[in-house]
């Protein structure tokens, strides 16, 4: 794992300890919307993403927006392979139809183990909206998760990276997970990127595999076309390994990519 390195690096992390905890075991709340923060990564050579979440609202059917602030920093190249960072919001009962994260404007890159600003400009919101609709009824907690992508959402110019935050939602309630190993010809585990797309559509989601092959995903119900891709440095695709999955909401699906 990349040493943190500089006081920059060093502050993040310490915030990112104090603020980021994955999978709590305990519910805080008893009434109101859980939020599970997880990363679509980039394939190449990002290492870390140190991004601080503001604030969280959710948007009621009346078109009122509810603020829950947050303040932590959490880095989302962690949050891959069913890792997640909850969020609780302590809402009335009710039916919503949005949510907001606002993350902060100033962030951290690494990237091949150097350290970049990964800043949000100034003519620009710090924030993603998200449509999707959702009731809260006394004594339940109604369990949204919300994918950051960043491809969409980092950009890299002339003067640096700039950050322009994405995320999706979907009710986990509706939702299941496929998960397995990628495997080489020898059957030994493998780190690879693991892309996925609807059978009857676009790219939906991907990630990275661990170093062990184990790779796991949380994905509407469906069916999906997965795919382990072995590129070189330059980008190029060398290998490809699919396969076709269905995914059941509240189901594990096993699925191993081989080459």
């Amino acid at each position: 794992m990349y040493k943190l390195k500089g006081l920059l690096s060093v502050l993040f992390a310490l915030t990112l300890i104090a603020g980021c905890a994955k999978n709590p075991l305990e519910p805080t709340i008893d009434t109101g919307v859980r939020l599970h923060l997880f990363d679509t990564p980039p394939i190449g050579d990002v290492e870390h993403i140190y991004m601080g979440i503001v604030e969280v609202a959710v948007r009621d059917v009346n078109g009122v927006w509810h603020t829950h602030p947050v303040g932590k920093t959490c880095d989302f190249l962690e949050l891959i392979n069913g890792v997640t960072d909850s969020i609780d919001i302590p809402v009335d009962i009710g039916s919503y139809d949005g949510i907001r994260i606002v993350v902060a404007r100033e962030n951290l890159i690494v990237v091949k183990g150097t350290e970049y600003p990964l800043n949000v400009p100034s003519t620009q919101e710090p924030d993603a909206n998200m449509v999707i609709e959702f009731d809260v009824s006394s004594g339940n907690v109604s369990e949204i998760l919300s994918d950051f992508h960043v491809a969409k959402s980092v950009t890299k110019g002339e003067s640096g990276y700039s950050l322009n935050p994405s995320f999706n939602a979907h009710k986990k309630a509706n939702c299941g997970t496929v998960s397995g190993k990628v495997l080489d010809k020898n059957g030994i585990g493998i780190k690879s990127a693991v892309s996925v797309k609807r059978s009857s559509g676009a790219d939906l989601t991907s990630t990275i595999s661990k170093g062990t092959g184990y790779y796991k995903l949380y994905l509407p119900e469906d069916s999906y076309e997965l795919k382990a891709e072995i590129v070189d440095d330059a980008g190029n695709i060398l290998k490809t390994a699919p396969e076709s999955v269905t995914v059941m909401k509240e189901q594990e699906t096993m699925c191993d990519l081989r080459f």
